[in-house]
């Protein structure tokens, strides 16, 4: 391989590895965000009901949920933006990551497991 080809694919390769980081960085999850998802992963944690599957009351009751833990999350979670992702932390313990505009935390049927032993205590 000539000079040249091996000098416009590593071009190519650092123009790819900016391109990632600035994504990163115009896409990074706000504070609202983690709250509005890990809102509806609390929510879901302690009643059982899919805001997305249910109607009626069970929907109701679903919101009621969800209002209470944005409630807790508003005034407990601190988010640190790091330009490139966000971490989500109550009481200096990360509980939700953000990244290319998604909040990743632990899964919904881990939580509720983690909420239903701690209540069966």
């Amino acid at each position: 391989m000539s000079l040249m080809k091996k000098f416009l694919k590593f071009l190519f390769s650092i123009a790819i590895v900016i391109a990632l980081f600035v994504t990163a960085a115009m896409t990074c999850p706000s504070r609202n965000k983690h709250i509005e998802v890990l809102s509806d992963r609390i929510s879901y944690a302690y009643t059982g009901i899919d805001p997305s599957e249910s109607s009626g009351l069970d929907k109701l009751g679903g919101q009621l949920g969800k209002g209470v833990a944005k409630l807790f999350l508003k005034t407990q979670l601190t988010v640190d933006n790091c330009l490139f992702f966000s971490l989500g932390r109550i009481d200096d313990q990360i509980v939700s990551v953000g990244l290319f505009g998604y909040i990743f935390s632990a899964p919904r049927e881990l939580l509720r497991q983690e909420v239903k032993a701690q209540f069966s205590n």
